[in-house]
């Protein structure tokens, strides 16, 4: 995830907010200490949003692979089945040209 990606500004902003508006508003703290702030906030935030963004990859990739599992189960049940339908039609076929024969 890129630093400068919109979850990363918002959650700065939204983490540092304390340190701008102590810096902008209330005049409680210099502005040079409200930025080193907000940059450690950015990075932290950054951190967080990596770490989520890959979880979320590999959950997603876990999920698809189980999905595809199923859907190939699926599949082969489908063909057993269809497999066996064809065997039973085919012993049916055999059965009555067997009684015809007689």
């Amino acid at each position: 995830m890129s630093p400068i990606s919109w979850p990363v500004v918002t959650g700065t902003l939204l983490v540092g907010s304390p340190a701008i508006y102590a810096a902008q508003v209330a005049g409680t703290l210099s502005v040079d200490t409200a930025m080193t702030r907000l940059l450690l906030c950015a990075v932290g935030v950054w951190a967080v949003c990596s770490m989520f963004s890959s979880l979320s990859a590999q959950a997603v990739e876990g999920n698809q692979a189980r999905q595809l599992e199923a859907e190939r189960e699926a599949a082969r049940e489908t063909a057993a089945q269809e497999k066996a339908a064809r065997e039973r039609a085919a012993a049916e076929q055999a059965a009555d040209a067997a009684g015809n024969a007689a």
